[in-house]
């Protein structure tokens, strides 16, 4: 009789990662940093090495789509990265900042909340998932189109018009 992973049948003691906080987000053509991440362990047992996942949603609830229940049809969250932290204690935690390559094509223009979810990736079971994200809420992201001209064309001047032909552009 082997329980399925995550579920604690025996009572023992459990790991419970949190990201409890950030400051605030910068955005910039190419990178998003999230200041003041900060990770706790509020479980009963210390952790190890683990990743905290870095969201983009539509919404202030960030759903890395690892729990689900029975008829839950929430849209998971797109993850645009990952950072690595260290173990942690009972009781202890770490703050941090963290930089976010964003110049990615799949990254869509637009507003976004964005979000932590700590030990998105299940490292470890832990008694508790369903406090492991938090987004960054007071504001949204607007993420900045990445257009390059990637063949040179023609400039031509007629009359009070320029006109530009044979570019090819990439987002």
């Amino acid at each position: 009789n082997n329980p399925a992973k995550g579920c604690n049948t025996l009572n023992e003691p459990q790991a419970n990662l949190n990201c409890t906080r950030i400051d605030s987000v910068a955005v910039t053509a190419d990178s998003l940093t999230l200041f003041g991440l900060r990770i706790e362990n509020q479980g009963e047992i210390a952790v190890g090495a683990s990743n905290i996942g870095i969201y983009l949603s539509d919404n202030e609830l960030i759903y890395p789509g690892i729990i689900r229940a029975p008829l839950d049809v929430r849209q998971q969250d797109s993850l645009i990265g990952v950072v690595p932290i260290g173990g942690l204690n009972v009781g202890e935690s770490v703050t941090l900042d963290a930089s976010i390559d964003i110049a990615d094509p799949s990254i869509l223009a637009g507003q976004y909340s964005v979000g932590a979810y700590a030990n998105y990736d299940r490292i470890f079971d832990e008694g508790n998932l369903g406090d492991n994200g938090i987004a960054y809420t007071t504001a949204t992201v607007d993420l900045l189109p990445n257009i390059r001209c990637i063949n040179n064309g023609t400039i031509t001047v007629e009359g009070t018009s320029i006109v530009l032909s044979d570019f090819s552009l990439e987002n």
